[in-house]
């Protein structure tokens, strides 16, 4: 009797270690919920405690404050949608990573004898993703960054959930201080932890383009070979999208209370654009010499090929006097045909490891998701039509 075929498992993970994952293994937990579960629980203490808090003081909804709970919108949109959507998003982004890994040992990129190296590499990268210290370092910051500096009113001078007499300290709520103490602070850990991780896989990125790897100049990826490496970069959109969603509802509210005006806020949110291409993208960047020199190099080994064969091909079928017939069905031809495509595939290039396909995925990803909130201050057909004027 034949046993199930298994779906490989790969022994890296970008999201599995550190502190949360700690404590989750000390946990009476078996299975995916021994991971789902505490991200879970995270989801919910920064959201409902503030529902529950804002409703037992009557400023959830109603006529008591101008600015209840439930149209503050730049809260809403963070701790139930974005919260939960950085939590969701770590699953994808692990197994596209995770492949991404593979690939680099199975598809010939790593020689066998750059292989330890590379491990080596690896091995350095998950010490640091499980590493417990980096992400207490990141908590404090996030809980001493929102003690230190909170200010749950944010300059608003009208009513609010948060301090229905504005100015007075003594009138915050009890979800106004929920907010500035845990909601907040935990939103911010779960932001630096993202980026600290991006970080150590650019880190990982960069030791690996200065390994001495088997990249082929005419490999049809158009990236010899690392084309890989830009589709597992588009599952970052998976966090590009609350990013934007944050961004999107914050920059609304600063302008509809805050004092904002749509010309500043339009800076900011082409600075965003600008920050998550680069959050996304840029680790990329690393393998721009490695791959220079590769198309360099191919340029210069195909030039010299090719110069040799149409020398040789133009003494055989040009110069010497002979039956043209015999040109008919020539594999000279298709060779020469092969061999100029291959020079023009040397030509056409790409300097970074990903398709004008993966950035427009990921931009995408960052800009789309700004429109249903910037819908709110600014009509849609003009959102629409300054796009449309930045992409023609």
């Amino acid at each position: 009797m034949t046993e199930p075929v298994r779906e490989k498992e790969s022994s890296f993970s970008l999201v599995q270690g550190g502190l949360i994952h700690r404590v989750a293994s000390l946990l009476p937990l078996v299975g995916s919920n021994r991971h789902a579960l505490p991200a879970l629980f995270i989801g919910i203490l920064v959201f409902l405690p503030l529902v529950v808090l804002a409703a037992l003081q009557d400023v959830l909804y109603g006529p008591r404050v101008a600015l209840p709970l439930s149209s503050d919108w730049s809260v809403l949109v963070r701790f139930a949608i974005a919260v939960p959507l950085l939590i969701l998003a770590e699953k994808g982004i692990d197994r596209r990573l995770s492949e991404a890994v593979d690939q680099f040992r199975e598809e010939g990129v790593v020689p066998a004898g750059v292989r330890p190296e590379f491990e080596s590499a690896l091995g350095r990268l998950t010490r640091s993703l499980n590493s417990v210290i980096p992400e207490l370092i990141l908590l404090a910051l996030a809980f001493g960054s929102s003690w230190v500096g909170s200010s749950v009113s944010y300059g608003l001078t009208i009513p609010n959930w948060r301090m229905p007499v504005p100015g007075d300290a003594s009138s915050v709520t009890m979800a106004g201080h929920w907010l500035g103490l845990v909601s907040l602070p935990l939103f911010r850990f779960i932001m630096l932890r993202w980026f600290w991780r991006i970080f150590l896989w650019s880190l990982f990125l960069y030791r690996v383009a200065r390994m001495k790897l088997a990249l082929i100049p005419t490999h049809p990826d158009g990236a010899a070979g690392l084309g890989f490496l830009g589709i597992a970069h588009t599952s970052f959109s998976a966090i590009l999208v609350p990013l934007a969603l944050t961004t999107g509802a914050r920059g609304v509210f600063w302008v509809q209370h805050g004092g904002g005006t749509l010309d500043a806020l339009r800076n900011v949110l082409i600075a965003f654009l600008v920050f998550a291409l680069a959050l996304t993208l840029g680790p990329l960047l690393v393998f721009l010499p490695k791959l220079a020199a590769t198309k360099r190099r191919g340029l210069n080994e195909y030039a010299t090929l090719g110069s040799e064969y149409t020398h040789r091909f133009d003494r055989k079928w040009v110069r010497e006097p002979m039956p043209k017939d015999d040109l008919l069905g020539s594999a000279d031809i298709q060779s020469l045909a092969d061999l100029g495509n291959s020079y023009a595939a040397i030509r056409n290039m790409k300097l970074i490891p990903a398709t004008a396909g993966n950035v427009i995925a990921l931009a995408l990803s960052a800009a789309l998701p700004l429109l249903p909130v910037l819908a709110t201050i600014v009509p849609i057909e003009k959102i629409l039509g300054a796009l449309l004027q930045l992409l023609g």
